[in-house]
């Protein structure tokens, strides 16, 4: 078994248990300290994340190959894809009074956008503590 394998469900088994010990706002917190000791097996290649700039050998395969996460923060290819799409098409790097109300935001991009200082950034979530804003869309 390749190590990047070994370590990924090494990863998985303890993010397991750790959900099931932890309450979600600790893990939440946790989680992207357990992502960096993680990526450290995956240093190097040609594989970029956009969203992190992380530097991968290869993205980690999760649920039978539909998606492609980072090492480094956990982005899924939709997630990277987004972020190019509002870089590059919407610039939004560069747009000023500006709003985006993100609903559900993944860890990456929530911890991106909410450090671009340019626009006004509203993240809304449901039973993500970490996020203020709480909205059940579906109601």
């Amino acid at each position: 078994m390749p190590i990047c394998r070994f370590v990924f469900l090494v990863y998985s088994l303890l993010k397991k248990l750790l959900k099931s010990l932890l309450p979600q706002r600790l893990l939440l917190t946790a989680e992207p300290h357990l992502r960096k000791i993680v990526s450290a097996f995956f240093i190097g290649g040609k594989n970029e994340c956009p969203v992190c700039g992380f530097h991968a050998r290869k993205f980690i395969v999760v649920h039978d190959g539909e998606n492609h996460l980072c090492p480094r923060c956990g982005s899924i290819e939709r997630k990277r894809l987004l972020w190019l799409y509002l870089r590059d098409e919407i610039k939004i790097q560069e747009q000023n009074n500006f709003r985006v109300l993100h609903f559900s935001p993944s860890s990456a991009l929530f911890k991106k956008l909410k450090g671009l200082k340019n626009f006004d950034y509203v993240p809304a979530a449901f039973g993500n503590p970490l996020i203020k804003n709480q909205f059940d869309i579906t109601s």
